[in-house]
């Protein structure tokens, strides 16, 4: 009888077998679709934290709002100081005003009208009394952003403010009013920093380093990189329902310099290329290089508006740019437009024709 032999095996076959299959798991892997669960953005992400630095921020919010402590937030740009000072005004239930200092100029009396108020006749163009935002928050929260920011003179004002709580509007000083504010400063510099540049008076700094909260970035924090994704995703104007395993990897190997505000951008680019309930790596990509090439025109622009332009060019444009946002936030209402600048009618009349700013 004839003897059959067994076929010899071919190792390099059975290797590069090996290596397909490898391969196809690989691919199958990263191609796994990932539901997007129904995390929401704003509060979600900071309560349901997978970070301890977070956790702890958390817990000594909830003893500060316990107590109904001011406090002080910094934060590097981008980590998300806004959203903590809303979630700090919700544990305590309160009303969050805001006073965006770097948006208020330079004018001393428009300043300190802003958070005191003024009467009738206290300044030019002071038509009428205005109650000040402090005043507005009284019993309330009061978000006060980048207050380095005002006119060295207004800090120690604000000083014997946050240290006594009394107002006066500008044209009564002689009259006081208690009022009862919860604070909360927001700053993208340390202390240290302020100070050391003069840009924050040490005994106002002084005021708040005891309840002085700092925000890690998210480089510090990657836990929670993909909670924050899926509720980016989710408040995007067109959410898709999933996300591939290879595209959550390749967003978590960003460094995001911008923290959230990078997230936001870069999903919110990936989902203008994404025609399928399902966003991929290559999506990402896309959306990535949008938002790099933005940022490249946009710093070499900004690079030759900076050699070609004076300061009083910088100041004229400054101006005319704040006085293009009251007119759109009040659709062109002259009535409320020359309320808030303190100016004539007529006045408003002439800056819209000057900036060539019409009804659409």
């Amino acid at each position: 009888m004839r003897e059959h032999k067994r076929p010899s095996e071919d190792h390099s076959t059975i290797s590069a077998l090996n290596c397909g299959i490898n391969i196809i798991n690989k691919s199958s892997e990263t191609n796994q679709k990932i539901l997007i669960p129904p995390t929401q953005f704003i509060f979600d992400t900071l309560f349901e934290t997978h970070s301890q630095k977070m956790n702890d921020i958390i817990t000594i919010l909830k003893r500060a709002a316990f107590f109904k402590r001011s406090i002080a937030i910094y934060g590097e740009r981008g980590t998300g100081k806004d959203v903590l000072a809303q979630l700090y005004a919700k544990l305590l239930n309160k009303q969050l005003f805001v006073i965006n200092c770097g948006s208020l100029g330079n004018n001393v009396d428009m300043v300190n009208s802003q958070f005191f108020g003024h009467v009738h006749g206290s300044f030019t163009d002071a038509r009428e009394t205005r109650t000040g935002i402090l005043e507005m928050a009284d019993q309330q929260c009061c978000q006060i952003d980048e207050l380095q920011t005002l006119p060295a003179i207004i800090q120690p004002t604000l000083l014997r403010y946050f240290n006594d709580q009394k107002i006066s509007k500008l044209g009564e000083e002689h009259l006081k009013r208690k009022v009862n504010v919860i604070h909360i400063l927001t700053f993208n510099e340390t202390f240290h920093s302020l100070v050391s540049s003069g840009k924050l008076r040490p005994d106002l700094a002084d005021r708040f380093n005891g309840t002085k909260i700092t925000i890690p970035p998210l480089r510090d924090r990657k836990e929670d990189i993909p909670n924050i994704i899926f509720g980016t995703i989710n408040q995007s104007d067109n959410p898709v329902d999933y996300i591939t395993q290879e595209a959550l990897d390749f967003l978590m190997s960003m460094e995001f310099k911008g923290n959230f505000r990078d997230i936001q951008n870069i999903i919110s680019a990936a989902i203008l290329f994404c025609y399928s309930d399902t966003l991929n790596k290559t999506h990402i990509q896309r959306g990535l290089d949008m938002v790099q090439d933005e940022r490249l025109s946009e710093t070499h622009l900004y690079d030759e508006f900076i050699r070609s332009t004076s300061i009083s060019e910088f100041k004229q444009l400054k101006r005319a740019l704040s006085f293009k946002d009251i007119v759109f936030k009040h659709n062109f209402d002259i009535a409320k437009i020359s309320s808030e600048i303190q100016h004539h009618p007529a006045t408003v009349y002439r800056q819209l024709k000057k900036y060539g700013l019409e009804r659409k």
